[in-house]
């Protein structure tokens, strides 16, 4: 994946994953996609995602 976004991706891309173990996977993504700066490259673990949803739907649902 990382050889593929260094190739064909913009230099300004916005990557962000989600797979676990996102952290990991996103520390391999970036170092095959050398010419991307680090800065652009985010991990979405699971407990993340989670309390971001609740925040979401308690804020979302009140007046």
């Amino acid at each position: 994946m990382g050889t593929a976004i260094e190739k064909s991706a913009s230099k300004h891309i916005k990557i962000l994953v989600v797979g676990n173990p996102a952290n990991t996977n996103c520390l391999v993504v970036s170092k095959y996609a050398p010419s991307i700066p680090k800065k652009n490259f985010s991990a979405l673990t699971r407990l993340d995602h989670n309390r971001a949803r609740g925040i979401v739907f308690t804020h979302g649902t009140r007046p």
